[in-house]
């Protein structure tokens, strides 16, 4: 049988990939099944029209993996965090609730079975997003999906990628626990 991971990087483009775990002759399996931006025209963090505008077209994306696979979907969404660095110090950290909002958002579609959301630092650690884009890129068969995407948003997707193959990682990893 198996699942699907979803990961999500939420934004004004929001990144959305999926890959589907699965079980053969004894071995855990990854494959990637979808990967898509979302980007809204106008997003104004202070608008609920914006909330409402993002849930209903990621509704469409969940319930079309839905359709197509039939299988437990988990939702892992990037968590904003707030460092406390001199460069961080000078942003506004309110301006990173309105992507709690937007993860919140996704989750409450209803289409997940669990959701998982874990801050950067916990699912990527110090490593840059160039550097960890690069090796996902290089570790899972993405070409065939990133042709579709505009370079300048391939970042999100491949975040979103990086997401959810941790959360895989994390879901096998609650398996064997309990």
């Amino acid at each position: 049988m198996g699942q699907i991971i979803v990961g999500l990087d939420p934004g004004k483009v929001t990144g959305i990939s999926a890959i589907k775990v699965f079980s053969e002759h004894g071995e855990t399996k990854h494959q990637v099944v979808a990967m898509h931006t979302i980007t809204l025209k106008n997003f104004n963090r202070r608008d609920p029209e914006t909330y409402r505008e993002f849930s209903c077209l990621i509704a469409h994306h969940f319930s079309e993996m839905r359709y197509t696979f039939n299988l437990p979907m988990v939702l892992i969404a990037e968590w904003p965090q707030v460092y406390q660095t001199v460069a961080a110090r000078k942003k506004n950290p309110n301006d990173l609730l309105h992507l709690s909002a937007m993860a919140a958002a996704a989750y409450a579609t209803g289409f997940f079975k669990y959701g998982i959301f874990p801050t950067p630092r916990e699912w990527k650690g110090q490593t840059p997003k160039k550097v960890d884009n690069e090796r996902i890129a290089q570790h899972y068969d993405v070409e065939d999906f990133l042709v579709n995407i505009p370079k300048t948003k391939q970042n999100h997707v491949l975040d979103a990628l990086a997401i959810a193959a941790w959360g895989a990682g994390k879901m096998e990893r609650l398996k064997n626990e309990i």
